[in-house]
């Protein structure tokens, strides 16, 4: 008897893991019976899930020294996007990262991108803002920012009543 080999993606995995969880709870690892594979499939999805916390990815920084960001200025830095997995083309915006050490002060451009399967550590320029009165020292490999996922809206109804003047 010949086998064939089947590649699952995440688009299946994620409603079995859903439909275990509903049936029988967080702890389903031990109250299903499952073949070790899949118990292992299931456990790597939700630490990935855990570690990103909801984000995409993170951007850390590619600069080689530390660069002092003064009061009331911006500068444009290399970053390295990083602990991004795509299985197809992402449209992903930069967002501050309470993961991030850099000080709460200093504010992300929103920026939008597309990112494909093969560009997970691609190179991108991130803007940064000092809001506050002190100088704030960046350094090397720090988080810059995080990713989200972000649909562009070409047209809207917006009533009229409520638009932006």
């Amino acid at each position: 008897m010949l086998t064939t080999p089947a590649l699952v993606g995440t688009n299946v995995l994620k409603p079995m893991l859903n439909q275990l969880l509903a049936v029988h709870g967080h702890n389903y690892l031990n109250q299903s019976v499952l073949p070790e594979i899949w118990s292992f499939t299931f456990r790597c999805m939700q630490v990935q899930e855990k570690q990103l916390d909801g984000k995409v990815g993170i951007v850390r920084c590619s600069e080689e020294l530390p660069i002092r960001l003064g009061c009331n200025r911006s500068v444009c830095l290399v970053g390295k996007i990083k602990d991004l997995n795509l299985t197809h083309r992402q449209r992903l915006i930069f967002q501050n990262s309470p993961d991030s050490l850099i000080s709460t002060s200093i504010e992300v451009t929103p920026t939008v991108l597309d990112v494909y399967p093969g560009e997970e550590e691609k190179e991108v320029i991130v803007r940064l803002s000092n809001l506050s009165l002190s100088p704030v020292r960046i350094y090397p490999h720090s988080i810059l920012c995080e990713l989200q996922v972000v649909d562009l809206v070409r047209k809207t109804s917006v009533n009229s009543a409520f638009a932006i003047m």
